[in-house]
């Protein structure tokens, strides 16, 4: 059987309720003299508009079409399998925090995005902007951590005088705290995405790694980057080994019918 996948198109929709949805996708399927009685699948995220079992679009496709069997989409599984994984990882669970802070602290004002636009183009005029972590949105995270990177300095500019123009104390605060953490961050996005130059003069980080001559030696990550890897790898496995011991000890201890039926 040879797959033909084809884009149809983005359609804008008045409301995000099930009812509406259906009605743009018949509508869709219409215009293209496509028939619902031969469609076989489905595949949507999790919330309850799109898989709910009672009023979600996909039950009420299987109401017309019981063989549009529904599938939860691959890729937000994935996602929110790593987002758990990731919350058992104190640094990329801290990383990714930092980085959301910094993405409010920029974007959400409209003063400071306006200053970093000009300490941007005064430092750094080829670099892009500051790229919003949103939690929900899982293709935007590694983008934005490397806008993180790619804007260090002028990150760091850009707190000095947005202190100087702020007059909220807790602001204030939240910036001293996201600039003291800057360093430690671009440390752990570094072995977040893996950065091992093969180009260092081009490479995002390499501001980080020049000597006094102004000559870029990223060599130096090597190392650390696989015995942070290696190290992050052992540790997952005896987290792994001691709760399923302490899951073995707790059931049999508390199954002993199952404890002397195994011994037999």
């Amino acid at each position: 059987m040879n797959v033909h996948e084809e884009f149809i198109g983005l359609y804008e929709v008045a409301s995000i309720q099930a009812d509406m949805l259906i009605a743009v996708i018949k509508d869709c399927l219409l215009r293209l003299n496509l028939s619902l009685n031969k469609v076989r699948g489905q595949c949507y995220d999790g919330a309850s508009n799109m898989s709910g079992i009672r009023n979600g679009v996909a039950k009420k496709i299987r109401d017309d079409e019981p063989r549009a069997i529904y599938t939860h989409c691959y890729g937000h599984s994935l996602n929110l399998a790593v987002g758990d994984t990731i919350k058992n990882s104190s640094i990329m669970k801290n990383s990714l925090n930092t980085v959301h802070e910094i993405t409010k602290l920029v974007k959400y004002s409209p003063r400071r995005e306006s200053l970093f636009n000009a300490i941007k183009d005064d430092m750094s005029p080829g670099n892009i902007g500051i790229r919003t972590l949103c939690p929900t949105r899982w293709t935007v995270r590694a983008d934005s951590m490397q806008s993180i990177i790619k804007n260090y300095s002028v990150l760091q500019e850009l707190w000095d005088q947005a202190i100087s123009v702020t007059r909220d104390t807790e602001t204030i605060s939240r910036i001293r705290g996201t600039s003291s953490s800057d360093s430690l961050l671009v440390s752990n996005i570094l072995f977040i995405l893996g950065y091992v130059f093969p180009d260092p003069e081009n490479s995002p980080g390499s501001f980080l790694f020049t000597d006094d001559e102004g000559t870029t030696n990223t060599t130096g990550l090597f190392f650390p980057f696989v015995l942070f890897c290696f190290s992050a790898f052992f540790f997952a496995i005896a987290s792994f080994l001691a709760s399923l011991l302490a899951n073995f000890i707790f059931f049999f201890s508390s199954h002993p019918f199952f404890l002397a039926f195994s011994f037999v």
